[in-house]
């Protein structure tokens, strides 16, 4: 089963921008029961087989021979959304043609379009918490939004704004009880 992912009406989320929706002609972002169709990808990428997470995005390319371009996961529990596994095949930009390479590029990549649609599916969340050492990743979610954290590689995205500090270090220390994501 597919959900398509759509905007959230979270204030704090950034807004689907016309380019973004020109890459979604190309590229589309799912939420997924099955995340089967990326595992090749996110072996490649990590070393290991999926996880058994509950929560999987999986973007496409609209009618291409390929399909599968990239990958993450989330763990949602007790108002806290944890993302991880993210991950691009950039082999897949060689299959585009240069224009769809200009759009796909002018909407921030196929990183930044699942990251942004993944964090605008956050229903209540309080917020959205990633774990990362990847540079670009990095850049991209903070050029959106999350906020590095006490952590080396943990980012958060609040959803909820303003949280008093005191209420962020607890939503931290109960994201780290949850264990790795």
């Amino acid at each position: 089963m597919i959900m398509r992912v759509m905007q959230s009406s979270r204030a704090r989320v950034p807004k689907i921008t016309a380019e973004m929706e020109r890459a979604r002609a190309i590229v589309t972002v799912d939420r997924v029961e099955d995340p089967s169709p990326a595992a090749g990808l996110f072996l490649r990428k990590f070393g290991h087989p999926l996880p058994d997470f509950p929560v999987h995005y999986v973007a496409t390319m609209v009618g291409g021979e390929a399909p599968v371009v990239g990958y993450m996961h989330m763990t949602e529990r007790d108002g806290l959304r944890l993302c991880g596994g993210l991950c691009v095949d950039e082999m897949a930009y060689r299959r585009m043609s240069p224009e769809a390479i200009d759009v796909i590029r002018g909407a921030g990549g196929v990183a930044r379009l699942m990251m942004l649609l993944a964090t605008a599916d956050c229903g209540d969340s309080i917020a959205t918490l990633a774990y990362s050492g990847n540079t670009q990743s990095v850049r991209i979610g903070v050029g959106f939004g999350f906020e590095r954290i006490v952590e080396p590689y943990t980012y958060a995205f609040w959803h909820l704004d303003p949280l008093p500090e005191q209420a962020r270090d607890q939503v931290v220390a109960r994201a780290r009880r949850m264990g790795p994501f």
